[in-house]
């Protein structure tokens, strides 16, 4: 399901950028990865390569959330304390999994109101 994106999200993940690493770690497959990438081309200007330091996307890691080892992946791959990394996610499960790495989360049930836990820019 291909959902729109919406501008205050794309403002916010590039002024996140400025100050973080930011990483996309998606369950999805080629086709629906080229679907969203070029609809935030048609609508933003730009692509999910330019939103994010590295996209992690399981159809190339042959590995899916929840997985532990995807998590254990990203991790190493970016040299990350799990520590001092957040994920954000819109499920608990996937998120438990993040958790038993060390890394902190933060659930955002789908539907619900993103700035009530990112704020506005």
């Amino acid at each position: 399901m291909l959902l729109d994106y919406h501008p205050e999200r794309i403002k916010k993940i590039k002024e996140l950028r400025k100050t973080h690493k930011l990483f996309l770690l998606s369950n999805t497959n080629q086709t629906h990865f080229d679907n969203f990438d070029n609809k935030l081309k048609k609508e933003y200007n730009c692509r999910l390569h330019d939103l994010f330091d590295n996209l992690f996307l399981s159809h190339k890691m042959k590995m899916i959330k929840p997985n532990l080892e995807i998590f254990k992946t990203v991790i190493k791959k970016e040299k990350l304390i799990s520590e001092r990394t957040l994920f954000i996610e819109d499920s608990e499960e996937n998120a438990e999994t993040a958790r038993q790495t060390g890394i902190k989360t933060l659930v955002i049930k789908r539907n619900s109101n993103f700035y009530d836990y990112i704020g506005k820019s």
